[in-house]
């Protein structure tokens, strides 16, 4: 790993609001959409911004591998021990975006074996842009230094999943929701793991939780919050990974007593 990753985090970072100027100009004419099976889709735009950051990336850091929501094939276990590669999702939150709504993000993370060492989201119809690298001892949002919140109390803190495609995970998600509904102030499903990660980074929400996260979901913010201050563990309670699809992301206060609701 290079020493010094700020001047590779800067260049990511332009290419991410290129990116995302893309991404606006699909919401400015239209687009169209596509099923990727069941109730997933994605957009034309999502498929345009995937092949812009593949083409950029490969110009400014060839011999890098990628894995994108976009290109990445059915079954990518082989990835997990890849020295370098770049993890992609061109537009976290297609729903949002089709809709209009401003929370989806672009998300850019370097990966080595399974952990990110360098994280770029990008939200540009809101203009936040994080970042963190694995050899520094902050994260940032538009340059400023950013924390997790100070909430240590169970009963304050302000939750935040999301939905599985998979109908399973969906049923989980669901029965965790029953368990701790009585326990927190607020649920929130905000439809943009990148985003809402990132969130709890900046101390916007106290604590994040998956049953269906892909590595493009989440490997830019996973290292955003961590760097935050943020406590990041398995559902299961195993050692986490960009790679492990059922994760709970927290402020670092409230993780163990809200962890064995999923236990």
């Amino acid at each position: 790993m290079m020493t010094d990753l700020s001047p590779v985090t800067l260049q990511v970072s332009l290419v991410a609001k290129a990116a995302g100027d893309l991404a606006l100009t699909y919401l400015a004419k239209g687009f169209s959409t596509h099923s990727k099976g069941g109730a997933d889709f994605a957009t034309e735009a999502d498929d345009a911004v995937d092949a812009f950051l593949r083409k950029e990336l490969s110009q400014n850091f060839p011999g890098t591998d990628f894995l994108t929501e976009e290109t990445a094939p059915d079954e990518y276990v082989s990835f997990i021990e890849k020295e370098r590669l770049w993890v992609i999702d061109p537009i976290d939150g297609t729903t949002n975006f089709s809709r209009g709504s401003t929370h989806f993000a672009i998300s850019i993370a370097l990966v080595e074996k399974g952990r990110p060492v360098l994280g770029v989201v990008y939200l540009p119809l809101e203009q936040k842009l994080y970042s963190a690298e694995r050899n520094t001892q902050s994260s940032r949002l538009n340059d400023l230094p950013i924390q997790v919140s100070q909430v240590s109390a169970l009963q304050e803190a302000l939750v935040c999943c999301d939905w599985s495609w998979e109908i399973e995970k969906r049923t989980a998600t669901h029965q965790a929701l029953a368990k701790i509904l009585s326990s927190v102030r607020a649920v929130e499903c905000r439809g943009s793991a990148a985003s809402d990660i990132a969130s709890v980074a900046s101390g916007n929400i106290d604590a994040y939780f998956n049953y269906g996260l892909k590595p493009w979901d989440c490997a830019a913010a996973l290292l955003i919050a961590e760097k935050a201050g943020a406590g990041i563990m398995s559902l299961q309670g195993n050692e986490w990974s960009v790679f492990s699809p059922d994760l709970l992301v927290t402020n670092g206060k409230i993780d163990a007593e809200l962890h064995h609701y999923f236990l």
